[in-house]
């Protein structure tokens, strides 16, 4: 029996020795205790590039690249039944290095115990997982420094990563975001009428296409905040082409938006007056022209003396005097009248479906708002005149045109009595300065009368002498005074 059993026990090693020589695998049988390599396959010398009488006498420290006391140690744990799997920098004849996977046993051969060791080159596997792992942590990198909000999710469309953009702009930390369906981060609704809007995640999921910006939308955030975004939604797909995920670019557009508005306000109002201008009255006289909802009546008006009090008081109380103009007439018209700065000193009112009785009754309201209201050097006075569109085939600059004619037709009426009450303000105001400048501009006329009788002048000549006289100081007016 013993003999029987000698037998087979002598076949199976014949077969395993068979199988050691001939197997493309690079194999090797190690004494652990020492490393000395006791048996080595042809493929060993294959892949290293010693003959077998070189690798014989080697010890596996002489080809692994790995300090000897670290070598020793790692040699020692699969007899230990510690550890089986191991990468190792292994140094070809060649001085190349190369790293393996290298699987350890002990097992008994020839009555001695020693390492059977199997080796697979993974160079090229363990370089992919180093330029992996770098790409991983550039991308990490960038989606931690952007400045846009990014977060990506599976095809189930569930959150799989947010980056601190994301999670300052929604309100949610990424740990708690992960799993959920992106509509329970996300709450996605039309800007003006609060309505929520199509996804982009399950848009890009269910049509395979980036999604880009729609307009007018906004985040609801976890604290209830509305905030206007801008954002693209793109599928992630595999080498296939197969969509296993989406990631979504976004950013808070609050600021931008309240600079076109401010843009677009300034476009389109006076930044003296705070009314409308010219361009944007342009724009509603066209569209209005096209309307059909007549009466449409235009008033067109024009600040009197405006010239003469930049001219005397200067620019400033001119400014004063035309921001009075306009909150007047504001005042005096109603919600749905559009009101701009024509020009300099012209002011232009459109009012659709009004009457030419309820734009007299406007005319006299500001009028009457004038002489109450005024309290600058000067009354406030504004000439006015209006027409009415009855009928569509008007142009509407043609009745612009007519208001303006008879608004030009009332200043020429309102102009003498306006000037000389300016100029009897502008006495009194110089008078006010000294009663000395007053007796002084008395004689002064009386001296000019009578030299003027002596040489003979008319009556009319006489009277614009008298008037020079009096007002010879008047540049007075616009000096400012200073204590002594």
């Amino acid at each position: 029996m013993e003999e029987i059993k000698t037998m087979e026990e002598h076949k199976l090693l014949q077969r395993l020795h068979a199988t050691f020589i001939e197997h493309t695998a690079v194999m090797l049988l190690i004494e652990p205790i020492t490393g000395k390599i006791v048996e080595a396959n042809p493929a060993v010398c294959t892949f290293y590039g010693y003959t077998r009488e070189e690798i014989l006498n080697m010890h596996i420290q002489d080809i692994n690249m790995l300090p000897k006391e670290e070598v020793e140690r790692r040699r020692l744990m699969p007899l230990k039944e510690k550890q089986r799997y191991f990468v190792f920098p292994h140094r070809l004849k060649s001085g190349e290095i190369r790293l393996v996977d290298v699987y350890s046993c002990p097992v008994t051969y020839s009555g001695e115990k020693l390492l059977f060791s199997i080796i697979f080159d993974v160079t090229d596997r363990e370089k992919y997982k180093v330029e992996l792992y770098r790409e991983k942590e550039l991308l990490r990198t960038t989606l931690l420094s952007i400045g846009d909000g990014v977060v990506t999710t599976d095809q189930t469309g569930r959150i799989t990563s947010m980056n601190k953009v994301s999670e300052e702009i929604t309100g949610w930390d990424e740990e708690e975001a992960k799993g959920r369906l992106f509509s329970e981060v996300f709450k996605l609704v039309n800007e003006a009428t609060g309505e929520e809007i199509e996804e982009p995640v399950a848009k890009a999921l269910r049509t395979g296409k980036t999604i880009g910006l729609a307009n007018h939308t906004a985040l609801i955030s976890k604290d209830g905040r509305k905030i206007p975004i801008a954002y693209s939604a793109a599928p992630i797909k595999d080498e296939k082409g197969q969509t296993f995920g989406v990631v979504m670019v976004f950013r808070d557009v609050t600021r931008e938006k309240e600079q076109q508005e401010k843009i677009l306000y300034l476009s389109h109002h006076d930044s003296l007056t705070g009314l409308f201008n010219r361009r944007f009255m342009e724009e509603q006289i066209k569209r209005l022209d096209m309307s059909r909802e007549l009466s449409l009546t235009v008033i067109m008006g024009d600040v009197n003396g405006l010239k003469l009090v930049n001219n005397v008081f200067g620019h400033e109380d001119g400014d004063k005097l035309l921001k009075k103009a306009a909150e007047t007439i504001k005042e005096s018209c109603r919600k749905e009248d559009i009101i701009a700065r024509w020009g300099g000193d012209e002011f232009l009112i459109l009012m659709p479906r009004t009457s030419a009785k309820t734009a007299e009754e406007i005319i006299e309201r500001i009028k009457n708002r004038c002489l109450k209201d005024s309290d600058g050097p000067v009354q406030l006075s504004i000439a006015m005149g209006y027409a009415v569109k009855t009928k569509a085939s008007e142009s509407l600059w043609q009745i612009v045109k007519e208001a303006e004619e008879w608004m030009y037709r009332h200043k020429l009426l309102e102009s003498k009595s306006y000037h000389n009450g300016i100029i009897n303000t502008l006495l009194a105001t110089l008078f006010a300065k000294s009663m000395e400048t007053e007796e002084h501009a008395e004689r002064l006329k009386n001296y000019c009368l009578t030299i003027g009788r002596e040489m003979g002048l008319s009556v009319k000549e006489l009277g614009e002498l008298a008037l020079l006289a009096v007002l010879h100081d008047i540049g007075k007016v616009g000096i400012c005074e200073f204590a002594n």
